[in-house]
Order: structure tokens, then sequence, then C-alpha cells
């Protein structure tokens, strides 16, 4: 991971402000589910095929009220917001 990112709030995660700025941030999907095991109940679209991920932008906000802008480039394609 390339960039910035800053946690404010911790350790309540679900009150923890997350401001993250990436110039790189590259992962795969294993690594992926290991920090994040809900990943592994996606079965649409199988996330699994994933080879590799990376995103370049932003995220800001919360576990689970947040917005994101950015690029993310995977093996199976390219999604910019």
């Amino acid at each position: 991971m390339k960039g910035d990112v800053t946690l404010t709030g911790l350790p309540a995660i679900n009150q923890t402000l997350i401001d993250f700025k990436a110039d790189n941030f590259n992962t795969t999907y294993n690594d992926a589910a290991a920090f994040i095991p809900a990943v592994r109940k996606v079965t649409s679209p199988d996330l699994r095929q994933l080879q590799y991920i990376r995103f370049h932008g932003s995220f800001t906000g919360f576990i689970r009220d947040f917005v994101t802008f950015g690029t993310i480039q995977t093996n199976l394609g390219v999604i910019k917001k």
C-alpha cells in the first residue's frame, strides 16, 4: 500500500471514521478474504476468480456507511467511479 490512512474512534470499529487515500493499493482475493472473512460469503459474482486487485482513489466514512471514488483494476476488468 502506498497512501495515507487515518482512523478516528478506535477501538470502536463501527464508530470509527476512516479516511483512506490510496495512491496504490494492491492485494489478492486470498489476502482480502483473510483480512475480511465476509468476502468468502460473496458468491455472485464469484470473487474467487480475482487474481489481483489494484485500487487508486479514496475511501471516507465508516465501515457500513462510506463514500469512495477511484479505479479498481482486476484480471477480470476495470471499475471507475
